[in-house]
């Protein structure tokens, strides 16, 4: 049996070269081992420089354990801090207030106000117009209140004569030099408050104002000519012009600065001076008989109110409870104002015969502290004839403890904002004639 010839084998290139890939070809092997050897490297290379700060910060932070410092608006000498097992400490026999919060590595330490007054009540205090300055003011009486329990300040943005201390947006007022654009802006005086958790209350002077009308005719009283501007007194003695509740200026004026106080965050806006300067007799010939209308004269006076009402919803008036009980709050008409507000300022010290409030009598002459305080609060609501009423209690004459007394008995009544204000004694009135002086340029 013949066996079949075969052929010659014929190897190709591409054979070759496919074969250079198989697992155990030597290029093959020798490649692997380098790729794998670059990949050793490199990992440990990384792992160095990753894990070894972390070992060592994890070393050091064992033997010298880091404590955060404290925030800025913490520090006080008034104040001092401790650390505790619990999670807060207050005592409100002193003004010592510690917050602190313990992990395994940093403990944390922060202001918190004083719960001198309690929780559910905002105990505001009224300021004097120098704090606003700067901000180290702002922020320095913001803390010397927080200190004190007290958790909102009242500022007076626009106080008795016309001065404004805020940055307004308002023309006229930077015109007549209320005002001028290096004041502190609103946002910065709130966040400078809010720092320490004390909330901004606005008091804003309306008609006791003699800036405006010094420059512009137009809001102030003038003679039945028009071109003459009325004083309250004699240019050598003083005399000064005053808002006119008459003029749509004045109205202008008014709640425009309000709406800007509400729209800043600075709620409620306290609307006072809301009243006539004192005419004399020779005064009626020479302004009109409206000066002397009951009528005409409390319509003007709530026209100022309601005008300001409706740029800043929150606004209210400020009366005097001793005064409305004898008559002499003329703005004051509940049932014509729009203000849903009052705030009916008490001072403890004006009571001590029986008085009367909308018909019903009172009578503190005989009564302990506490039972003359309730009594006070009844007559100041009596007086708020249904509104929303904000007492504001004149801080003269009382010890601490009967600050918190009197507090206290507010809170029972369930009211939960209550301001606190130091009177100053008001001035002896000239017994001087009113003046006039002619106007030295147009209206405006």
């Amino acid at each position: 049996m013949s066996r079949k010839k075969k052929g010659r084998r014929i190897y190709t290139r591409r054979a070759r070269n496919h074969r250079i890939f198989s697992m155990y070809h030597p290029f093959r092997s020798a490649l692997g081992t380098a790729v794998m050897l670059v990949l050793i490297a490199a990992m440990g290379f990384v792992g160095y420089h990753i894990a070894g700060p972390v070992i060592e910060r994890m070393r050091s932070e064992k033997e010298n354990p880091t404590t955060t410092s404290e925030p800025f608006f913490a520090e006080s000498s008034d104040l001092s801090a401790e650390v505790t097992t619990t999670s807060a400490t207050v005592t409100t026999t002193t003004v010592t207030v510690t917050t602190t919060t313990t992990t395994a590595t940093e403990t944390t330490t922060s202001l918190q106000p004083v719960s001198r007054f309690g929780e559910d009540v905002t105990v505001a205090y009224l300021s004097a117009s120098d704090v606003l300055k700067d901000l180290d003011s702002v922020e320095a009486e913001a803390e010397r209140l927080s200190v004190q329990g007290y958790r909102a300040m009242v500022l007076p943005m626009k106080e008795t004569g016309g001065k404004i201390y805020y940055a307004t947006g308002n023309e006229n007022a930077l015109t007549c030099g209320a005002a001028n654009a290096d004041m502190l802006t609103l946002r910065e005086i709130r966040n400078a408050a809010n720092r320490y958790h004390v909330q901004c209350i606005a008091m804003l002077s309306t008609l006791e104002d003699q800036t405006y009308p010094n420059t512009f005719m137009d809001g102030s009283y003038t003679f039945k000519d028009g071109t003459t501007r009325w004083l309250d007194n004699k240019p050598d003695n003083g005399g000064k012009p005053w808002l006119s509740p008459f003029a749509d200026a004045t109205r202008k004026y008014l709640s425009s600065l309000a709406g800007e106080l509400a729209s800043g965050g600075f709620t409620p806006v306290i609307c006072t001076d809301t009243r006539f300067p004192n005419f004399f007799q020779s005064d009626t010939e020479l302004l009109g008989n409206r000066i002397e209308d009951p009528e005409r004269r409390q319509e003007a006076l709530l026209s100022v109110l309601n005008a300001i009402a409706e740029k800043a919803p929150d606004a209210c008036c400020m009366i005097d409870l001793h005064a409305f009980a004898g008559g002499n709050e003329e703005a004051y008409v509940p049932d014509k104002l729009k203000m849903k507000a009052v705030c009916v300022q008490i001072d403890i010290r004006d009571f001590t015969e029986p008085f009367s409030v909308n018909g019903e009598r009172y009578d503190p002459s005989s009564l302990a502290f506490s039972d003359k305080v309730s009594m006070l609060v009844r007559a100041a609501e009596k007086a708020a004839s249904g509104k929303k009423m904000y007492p504001c209690i004149v801080r003269n004459g009382l010890t601490e403890t009967e600050l918190e007394t009197v507090v206290a008995e507010l809170k029972k009544s369930g009211h939960k904002m209550i301001l606190v204000t130091e009177k100053q004694d008001a001035p002896a009135a000239d017994d001087a004639s009113s003046d006039a002086e002619t106007a030295d340029q147009p209206n405006e």
